[in-house]
């Protein structure tokens, strides 16, 4: 059974003006599928657990998607970064364990 996995995602703008959807899917698994929209205005903070393995990771209804590896044991920070043009694009800002808290609150992104 996969381990543990999880994504931080942030945002550029960390208030977004206009709704942003995120969904995950899942290499492995055709039938996993995460979706959130967070609200115009509101800080862009989700957490999103998952186990360790393939995943997609795709913002305003496929303006900008992420292909990642997520490692047993291990969390992948990610900011989306949103222009006024409605482009986006995903950066990869760090991995790390246990050593690393986020004490801001987050949206649980889940099923």
């Amino acid at each position: 059974m996969p381990a543990f996995a999880g994504i931080w995602l942030t945002s550029e703008p960390a208030a977004p003006i206009r709704p942003v959807n995120v969904e995950v899917t899942a290499a492995q698994h055709p039938d996993f599928h995460r979706a959130h929209t967070f609200d115009a205005g509101a800080v862009l903070r989700g957490s999103i657990p998952v186990s360790s393995g393939r995943y997609r990771l795709v913002g305003l209804g496929g303006a900008c998607a992420l292909d990642l590896f997520l490692g047993a044991e291990r969390e992948t920070d990610v900011v989306m970064r949103l222009g006024d043009d409605g482009s986006c694009a995903f950066t990869v800002v760090r991995e790390h364990g246990e050593e690393v808290s986020h004490d801001e609150p987050s949206i649980l992104v889940g099923p």
